[in-house]
Order: C-alpha cells, then sequence, then structure tokens
C-alpha cells in the first residue's frame, strides 16, 4: 500500500511540476509578445509622424506630391521636386525664390 501512496504522490508531483512549466511558458509567450507588440506600436507612431511631416507643413498644410524629375524653371535634375497643379515642377529652390519661404520648413 506504501508503493501505490508513494506512487501518486510522485504523479501528482509530476503534473504539478508539468502544469507549472506550461503557466510559466505561457507567461513568457504573453510576456514576449506584448513587449513586440508594443515595440511594432511605437515604430508605427515614429513612422507615421515621419510621413505627415513629410505630406505636411508645420502650419498643417498639405505639400505639394514630390517626386524626381527636372525642375520647369531652372532645368536642373533632382531626386526630389514639387509637383504643382497644371502640371508644374518645381525645385525647392526655384520654390523658395518664388514664394520667399522654405519649402521644407514651411
Amino acid at each position: 500500500m506504501a508503493n501505490l501512496f508513494n506512487f501518486a504522490q510522485g504523479i501528482r508531483l509530476l503534473i504539478g511540476i508539468l502544469v507549472l512549466v506550461v503557466l510559466c511558458g505561457g507567461g513568457i509567450f504573453i510576456v514576449w509578445t506584448s513587449l513586440k507588440i508594443l515595440a511594432f506600436r511605437r515604430q508605427q507612431r515614429k513612422g507615421d509622424r515621419e510621413e505627415r511631416s513629410r505630406r505636411f507643413d508645420a502650419n498643417g498644410q498639405a505639400r505639394p506630391p514630390r517626386a524626381s524629375g527636372v525642375c520647369n524653371h531652372c532645368g536642373r535634375v533632382f531626386d526630389q521636386l514639387n509637383y504643382m497643379t497644371g502640371n508644374d515642377r518645381i525645385c525647392d529652390e526655384c520654390m523658395e525664390k518664388r514664394t520667399g519661404k522654405n519649402a521644407l520648413l514651411n
């Protein structure tokens, strides 16, 4: 009878250890996943801020679309030009001369 009692205690101990390992593993998984989600959301907010600053100036006014091409005013090639309405392409330098303010800072 003592062997059966010891056997039952051993089984309960093994089941308890197994439950503890599964709970700890699940807890570690939940904490790890939560940290990854928080890091992703932080990176996403940073990207959204950068995208917003690229598309809007400091006053909240929408900037014109930008792409590479040749400036219609000075004839130079740029990686980033302002595409204005009426298919007019203008670089930042010509925009500053034309409007009197920097196209990227305003």
